[in-house]
């Protein structure tokens, strides 16, 4: 888990750490005055930051630590390997506006993880995978956020494209689906089905 105060810092830190390297990248929208996310996410936040190691990188918009008071909203919400860190809604806001200004990606006002890949200095939107945490929640699509966060990290330490994990975590769900509705009754019912299996798809959401 990797601070994302300001757009400009995450892509500073993606070329100090990739220079020409293609790589996904996860960016965490999590408000924690959301209870989903204070108790499913920032709860367990110092266990997720171990667990992604060095295979796949979660950038929390909004999120830092060492601020020292220098913005007006900031507050401590989280603690990260003995250090404490702050968020501000003025910067995940301004972080939220930076990303639609450059991408079709509207923010649904929810926890939201939107996978994408880093190519050479850029984002690349043109495969990318979002994933609305809570609306999955409700579909049934996963079975909690801590499952869904492993299910990514043991996907990432095998690949880097956005495009063969989505196929991993849809076929892994519709797996479940298949399950399921065998065990109630035929005909299927597809339609929950794809609403369960539609949260893994990617999408095109290059301006």
């Amino acid at each position: 888990m990797l601070e994302a105060l300001t757009y400009e810092n995450m892509i500073r830190d993606l070329k100090a750490r990739y220079e020409e390297q293609r790589k996904a990248i996860g960016i965490l929208f999590a408000r924690p005055t959301s209870k989903f996310v204070k108790d499913e996410i920032l709860s367990s936040i110092e266990y997720y930051h171990h667990r992604s190691g060095s295979f796949v990188d979660f950038f929390l918009p909004g999120y830092g630590a060492y601020w020292y008071g220098a913005y007006e909203d900031e507050k401590v919400v989280c603690t990260i390997n003995d250090v404490k860190w702050s968020f501000s809604n003025k910067m995940f806001c301004n972080f939220i506006e930076h990303i639609e200004n450059i991408s079709n990606w509207k923010y649904s006002g929810e926890a939201e993880l939107l996978i994408i890949e880093y190519n050479i200095d850029r984002l690349d939107f043109s495969e990318a995978m979002l994933l609305c945490i809570d609306q999955a929640l409700r579909d049934k699509a996963i079975v909690s956020s801590s499952n869904l966060f492993e299910s990514v990290f043991h996907i990432f330490r095998n690949t880097a494209s956005t495009h063969k994990a989505s196929d991993m975590l849809a076929l892994s769900s519709l797996k479940d689906c298949l399950t399921d509705r065998i065990k109630e009754a035929l005909p299927f019912k597809f339609g929950e089905t794809y609403d369960k299996t539609k949260h893994f798809c990617t999408q095109n959401l290059s301006k």
